[in-house]
């Protein structure tokens, strides 16, 4: 191959390899990424090419490449440490697009880096055209694995990888004298890989972050939805938000599973990237709101809207709901800005249209309380529908139940049978009526979840720039989904005294209810300072517990890869020579012993002989030797033996086999030290791993 074929070879390898870099672009964002990636590899494959003679030293030099890139993004060497250890798991935990930092670029940089070096050593050992393009599809399959799940995201850069690829084979090909049947190779491969891809697209993409959520719970006594009560009786100031225009409720958390005994969230939180992608319809241009916690602080966090991004140390979000939570608990006086959307309600159009969705039947086997399966059975007398039916239920409990904030908390089944029937317990907050509202919906199909946030505007109240928001504002309200709208919320607005309910009169001097063991169904904290409360079991604890399992699997992974795989291969490098060497003088025939002492004394030098070292004769290796500066006086004897063996005929015996050894060990001993580097390349690897499981087993003539 030419100098000229050889450097676009290279070039073109370059740049296959920054096209399978660039693959992480769904992660961090084109403009983010391209500098550092192209930096990475060209001067990773500069280093490596210029020291060509020297792989494993260039290697080496090589790592200073990334290391210099990252501490130019202002990280420190602790940093990038930790980064390395930790970031495989890290960018699977976090919303797209990712920040790029150090903490983030560090992974996508040093798998850049490997594939481009590994490329570049692959390319001087090995003429033939494929082999160097597997280091850089490797690069591509872990930016895949990393990239967002989207149907045709990487499409462009797959197609510019493989058209770089095609012409780097091609170049390459050329010059090691065999285009026509790698082209041919690749005239096949192709239109297979094309419908291969085409028939994959037709199904949903893997997502290699399911799974990787947390599991984000607190510590508490109770539930947030439990303490409804409480604060509708202790009217206080719970933080205040600055910048809310939207005028939409502020969400706090999100429940979607009962057990009969009370609601359960199952939200699973990540760490909120450059964006939160929205899941629900939402108008508008994003607001910036500040939050300020008082004096109580806490570890949910409320947010009016979908949040679209948040500055907040330590935040976590569950990319489904849209809740937002602290790993740790905020003190008193936090401040955090997020910025949000107003979820796009149903216009006339699309009223009509899901009022055109039937209602299905009612579930076979479904137990309600009494009352609440004939308030059912009253909403759907006449339904329009599954949204006229979910419309009409709301109506149905607004008219039916009354409310009183000072009713007996709970939503149990058992509190659920006394709620909207006459007598005192037949009352309720908006806790019950939401709580009725989604058992009752879901018995008749219709998937329901209920959230529990603040309303500091009832009734579009006029908003100010700085508003309180205090605990009696607290709300719960059933949100019902329908295909093609997302989560639409429903609005109970019962009459203080209803028809179905008896109120309760008023009395300012009762103290405030709090849970108690006869009528709560809320979880009690245990008494005893000295030993840590325990969760109930349908609360499971904050220590960020990973669905998918921790990292360290990951994390053992790197650590074999870039520590004790090269450390492997480095002591089998110095250990296979001295193991081939004793295998090979004592197994087989004579003439095997033989022929294998002078393919171990030649091998040393056989980058001296030429690129025709094959076709040589004993006694021609000698002459060769001699030309080239090389003394081949020990090698005498063992020439003579092989040139006997192998073309006079000649029957060795055993002590002919140890002349032959002795002379081979005796030329190795007079061999300069720095040839026995060669022994770290991955042909001479395989030579002496053949020799010692292989040996020689010439036969007798």
């Amino acid at each position: 191959m030419t100098r000229r074929r050889a450097g676009t070879a290279w070039a073109l390898l370059t740049g296959a390899a920054c096209t399978a870099g660039l693959g992480f672009h769904s992660v961090f964002g084109l403009a983010h990424l391209w500098l550092p990636v192209v930096v990475v590899c060209v001067g990773t494959s500069a280093v490596v090419g210029l020291g060509r003679r020297r792989p494993w030293i260039a290697l080496a030099g090589s790592a200073a490449v990334p290391l210099a890139v990252l501490c130019a993004v202002d990280g420190p060497p602790a940093r990038i440490a930790t980064a390395a250890r930790d970031g495989w798991a890290g960018l699977l935990d976090t919303t797209l697009p990712v920040v790029a930092d150090v903490t983030t670029l560090t992974v996508p940089l040093l798998v850049v880096w490997a594939g481009t070096a590994g490329a570049g050593l692959v390319a001087g050992w090995s003429d033939r055209p494929f082999p160097p393009l597997l280091p850089v599809l490797g690069v591509f399959a872990v930016a895949m694995g990393y990239g967002a799940a989207d149907p045709g995201v990487n499409l462009t850069h797959a197609a510019a990888l493989t058209a770089v690829a095609v012409a780097f084979t091609a170049v390459r090909a050329r010059g090691a004298g065999n285009p026509w049947a790698v082209l041919a190779a690749l005239a096949v491969v192709l239109p297979l890989a094309f419908l291969g891809a085409r028939g994959a697209g037709d199904r949903d993409p893997h997502d290699f972050r399911e799974g990787r959520a947390l599991s984000l719970w607190v510590r508490d006594e109770v539930s947030p939805l439990s303490r409804v009560s409480e604060w509708l009786a202790r009217p206080r100031e719970l933080f205040t938000v600055e910048g809310a225009r939207t005028g939409e409720p502020l969400r706090l958390m999100v429940f979607d599973g009962h057990d009969g005994l009370r609601w359960t969230p199952s939200a699973a939180f990540v760490r909120p990237g450059l964006r939160i992608p929205a899941r629900v319809p939402v108008t508008g241009p994003s607001e910036r709101v500040t939050v300020r916690f008082g004096e109580t602080g806490g570890r949910w966090l409320p947010v009016p809207g979908w949040p679209d991004r948040i500055t907040a140390p330590g935040a976590r979000v569950d990319p489904v709901t849209g809740t937002l939570a602290l790993t740790e608990p905020a003190a008193p006086g936090y401040v955090y800005e997020v910025w949000t959307s107003a979820p796009r309600r149903p216009d006339a159009a699309a009223v009509a249209r899901l009022r055109a969705l039937p209602l299905g039947p009612r579930r076979a086997g479904a137990a309600l309380p009494p009352r609440l399966a004939e308030l059912g059975a009253l909403a759907a007398r006449d339904a329009r529908g599954a949204y006229g039916f979910a419309e009409k239920l709301a109506a149905v409990l607004s008219r039916e139940c009354s409310a009183d904030p000072r009713a007996r908390p709970g939503h149990s089944l058992g509190r659920m049978a006394a709620f909207c029937t006459p007598g005192p317990d037949g009352v309720g907050t908006s806790e019950q009526f939401a709580t009725a509202y989604a058992l009752i919906a879901r018995v008749w199909g219709l998937p329901v979840r209920v959230v529990l946030g603040f309303d500091p505007a009832p009734g579009g109240k006029a908003l100010a720039d700085v508003l309180p928001v205090r605990s009696d504002s607290v709300l719960v309200w059933p949100e019902v989904e329908f295909a093609g709208a997302g989560w639409v919320p429903f609005r109970l607005e019962p009459d203080s005294a209803g028809a179905g309910a008896e109120a309760l009169p008023p009395d300012p001097a009762a103290p405030a209810p709090s849970p108690t063991p006869e009528k709560s169904d809320a979880p009690k904290p245990t008494p005893s300072p000295t030993m840590t409360p325990r969760p109930p079991k349908d609360f499971p604890v904050l220590d960020l517990v990973r669905n998918g399992g921790t990292s360290w699997g990951i994390v053992l992974l790197v650590v074999l890869i870039f520590l004790l795989v090269p450390l492997a291969y480095l002591t089998s490098a110095l250990v296979l020579p001295v193991l081939a060497r004793w295998r090979a003088r004592a197994a087989g025939p004579p003439a095997a012993r033989i022929t294998a002492a002078w393919l171990y004394a030649t091998r040393p030098v056989r980058a001296r002989l030429g690129a025709d070292a094959r076709a040589l004769t004993p006694t021609g290796t000698l002459r060769r030797l001699t030309a080239r500066d090389t003394d081949p006086s020990p090698l005498v004897p063992l020439a003579e033996l092989v040139d006997a063996t192998l073309y006079l005929n000649h029957t060795p015996t055993d002590a002919d086999a140890a002349t032959a050894w002795r002379a081979a060990t005796a030329f190795r001993a007079r061999l300069p030290a720095r040839l026995f580097l060669r022994r770290l390349t991955p042909r001479d690897h395989l030579f002496y791993a053949l020799l010692t499981t292989r040996p020689l087993h010439r036969r007798r003539r």
